[in-house]
């Protein structure tokens, strides 16, 4: 299964679970009452992010089952500087967030432009961060050097529907990513697995399985089964610029969710598989750098730490609700039919009492 058939199947994710947990609104929107979501393309360290992904794991020449030309437009045209090609992956962004659900536009490409400008240009805190040369403290001095080269290459992602831009450069960099995963001492022991009569080595398995009332998908990058131990081990694979950045990322993509969902997809396929008495590890990740200085790294879940992400953890003084949590709100909210309101406030009808001083 491609990840483009993957994401067309309506089941309910562990992205769908962090959008449930972080806007409910939103979730209710796309998953509930089914409204498509405008699809995004990947730009910037998503997209270096998407081509490591695509050489690793799904490319058919390595094993996968994607073809290049499927997934990516090659662009021809000559690339902005490269900071002129990061504001216009924003105004892409900003483009796609413009339109209504139809696809018509509520912003002219002027607002758009110079709403894009102060936003790229400045923090939350209003301190300069892009295009910190003296010249463009006026905003006509930006418009005369948004050259055809910016218009564009911002033209062909608004334009090529279907498809990521990338450019041979962008290719070339990913490979130079891979190719240090696949001979790095840490990980190569995983490259260089192949299936055979002690180890089975799956890429890009889709699972889909009931829990409760729902039926929940996955698609695990990377699954080794020894057969000889009786041990699947899955993985999933997460580039990242340095990989300090692991930790805030792991609470702030809800990686905690697809350990969850993923480890407990897994037993049910296993099973359904004849995988019988084998031992499912909890979900580990492959963390590859993006920044050459940098080893890739494995980070593995323990059983314990599997059923925190189930059934939620407590850090500080904040909760992070897990996937049974999270699946039995969305049952009380389609049940009691309410979503302008949390479940905990609905409990309480609507009457909180001050808990923060």
């Amino acid at each position: 299964m491609t990840v483009q058939e993957y994401h067309k199947l309506p089941h309910i994710s562990a992205s769908k679970l962090k959008v449930f947990l972080s806007d409910r609104h939103k979730f209710k929107k796309h998953v509930i009452d089914g409204v498509p979501e405008k699809k995004k393309k990947h730009t910037g360290s998503t997209l270096l992010g998407d081509l490591t992904d695509f050489f690793l794991l799904r490319d058919v020449e390595t094993g996968g089952v994607e073809h290049f030309d499927d997934v990516y437009s090659l662009y021809k045209g000559t690339l902005p500087p490269p900071q002129f090609r990061e504001f216009a992956d924003e105004l892409y962004e900003n483009t796609l967030e413009a339109q209504d659900d139809v696809g018509k536009q509520s912003k002219t490409f002027e607002e758009l432009l110079k709403e894009t400008f102060d936003s790229f240009c400045f923090d939350g805190e209003g301190n300069r961060v892009k295009f910190k040369a003296k010249r463009y403290a006026k905003y006509e001095n930006f418009l005369l050097d948004f050259t055809e080269k910016t218009l564009d290459y911002y033209r062909a992602l608004r334009d090529t529907t279907d498809k990521d831009i990338v450019t041979l450069s962008d290719i070339e960099t990913a490979k130079k990513v891979v190719k240090k995963a696949q001979e790095s001492w840490v990980t190569r022991k995983f490259f260089d697995l192949r299936s055979g009569t002690r180890y089975k080595i799956l890429k890009q398995l889709a699972i889909i399985y009931q829990f409760g009332d729902e039926t929940l998908k996955g698609l695990l990058d990377y699954v080794i089964i020894d057969t000889l131990n009786k041990v699947i081990s899955p993985f999933d694979l997460k580039t990242l610029y340095r990989q300090a950045e692991f930790e805030n990322n792991y609470l702030k993509y809800g990686y905690w969710l697809a350990t969850a969902l993923y480890t407990t997809g897994l037993k049910v396929w296993a099973e359904k598989e004849g995988y019988v008495g084998y031992k499912i590890k909890p979900l580990g990740f492959l963390r590859v750098s993006t920044n050459f200085t940098e080893s890739p790294l494995i980070t593995l879940t323990t059983d314990e730490q599997y059923v925190k992400c189930c059934e939620g953890f407590d850090i500080g003084k904040r909760h992070y609700k897990g996937l049974t949590e999270a699946l039995d709100e969305i049952a009380y909210h389609k049940k009691y039919g309410f979503w302008d309101m949390s479940v905990d406030e609905h409990k309480k009808n609507g009457v909180t009492i001050i808990d923060f001083i």
